[in-house]
């Protein structure tokens, strides 16, 4: 099968290169459709950097978005805000460079080493951290937008409790910015179905996945092209509502109108879909969320269930019923039996705490920062994306940031 990403112009890498001055590849770390990332050595401070390093990708300049955002969040603290550490931004043969701190083993890593899913105390402290991490998102107006287990990366998988950072902001995308691309397997419905305008709300049901999937070892929704997840959805979750369906642009992509019957609109046969377009559907049982505590190997059964009950409530269909970070800090699974300590290094004074934030944006690659002293290398997956269109509000922008500063 040929390439998809042929068309990228490549970066000539190996160990020893200076990607700069002061910055020598000592090892590559990943290799992902759009990026490479390499463990470099510093002699400017004597520490060791993760830098990214974007392929060339003429006409979409992605990686000035992802700077952009960066530069608005560069002030936060990582150990209080759990976002990675981004150092700075340079080029090396045309290729748009970024330097972050190095961190150990992405969570998708980290599980599939163990085969098994993380420890009830693991889980609230990673949940916690990702949930401080999306609230402070927040209070910039920011989408993350490719929450996944890859993008979830631990500082040093020796320490306990473990210390999570969210990483790749490639994706990412200031409220009432432009289209943009999701990962698969994440996705919310209402990028599915082509609601607009886009909130915040999609990072909180990609939270809600990727929990599953670290808790339990097992993903919960497997397929690449959309009709397979929406199906998938469905047989999670039940089919999203008529009102909720009426608001999608793309949902008689995968719907019919119908006048007798519960629903005014039916989701379509794998037959009618494929006759329509040709794709041949793809058929994988999903896991309920009513299963998960059943699926966990860790964990007494009142955890278990309200760790259930959490992710319910992070995956409702309707985005303008789900959970939000502030909410998901105060639930019971958080706050019963939970070490005093973890919330207590949690704690920070976030700014805009209002549950006003709303709507969309680009897309990028996902890679891991990775310390070079564990054998393991994830090579980030070429897996197909779904492109939204949307005609968006103005947007609303931090002090300092021009008003075109995204249109680039």
């Amino acid at each position: 099968m040929d390439d998809p990403y042929a068309f990228l112009e490549e970066p000539d890498l190996s160990v020893g290169t200076f990607l700069s001055e002061s910055l020598q590849v000592m090892d590559l770390l990943g290799e992902g459709a759009f990026g490479h990332v390499t463990k470099c050595f510093s002699t400017k401070t004597g520490e060791m950097e993760a830098v990214k390093i974007i392929k060339k990708f003429p006409g979409l300049p992605v990686e000035k978005n992802e700077v952009v955002i960066l530069e608005q969040l560069r002030s936060l603290d990582p150990d209080t805000s759990n976002i990675i550490k981004w150092k700075e931004s340079f080029t090396y043969q045309d290729h748009m460079c970024m330097s972050y701190e190095l961190l150990d083993q992405d969570l998708q890593n980290y599980v599939k080493a163990r085969g098994e899913g993380l420890l009830i105390p693991e889980l609230k402290s990673v949940i916690r951290q990702v949930a401080t991490a999306l609230q402070h998102l927040r209070s910039f107006k920011i989408v993350h937008a490719d929450i996944r287990p890859e993008n979830i990366m631990i500082v040093d998988r020796r320490q306990q409790p473990i210390r999570v950072r969210l990483v790749d902001f490639g994706l990412s995308f200031q409220i009432g910015d432009r289209p943009f691309f999701q990962a698969t397997g994440y996705r919310a419905p209402e990028v599915l179905l082509g609601i607009h305008p886009l909130t915040e709300a999609i990072d909180i049901w990609s939270t809600g996945a990727t929990l599953v999937k670290v808790a339990t070892a097992s993903t919960i929704f497997e397929n690449e092209e959309e009709y397979d997840e929406l199906s998938q959805i469905i047989q999670s979750h039940g089919q999203p509502s008529d009102e909720i369906l009426d608001r999608g642009k793309d949902t008689a992509s995968y719907f019919c109108e119908q006048v007798d019957g519960e629903h005014h609109w039916r989701f379509k046969s794998p037959s009618e879909y494929e006759e329509e377009t040709g794709l041949q559907a793809q058929t994988f049982t999903s896991i309920r969320l009513d299963d998960v505590p059943m699926i966990m190997a860790h964990g007494d059964p009142e955890d278990k269930n309200l760790f259930a009950d959490l992710l319910k409530r992070m995956m409702q269909l309707d985005q303008d019923e789900r959970i939000t970070p502030l909410e998901v800090l105060q639930h019971p699974f958080l706050n019963e039996s939970s070490p005093q300590g973890l919330l207590e290094n949690n704690a920070v004074s976030l700014p805009g705490l209002d549950e006003d934030c709303r709507d969309t944006h680009t897309y990028g690659f996902v890679d891991c920062w990775r310390k070079s002293e564990y054998p393991e290398r994830t090579h980030a997956g070429t897996g197909r994306t779904c492109k939204l269109h949307t005609e968006s509000p103005q947007p609303q922008f931090q002090p300092g940031i021009e008003p075109g500063a995204f249109l680039l």
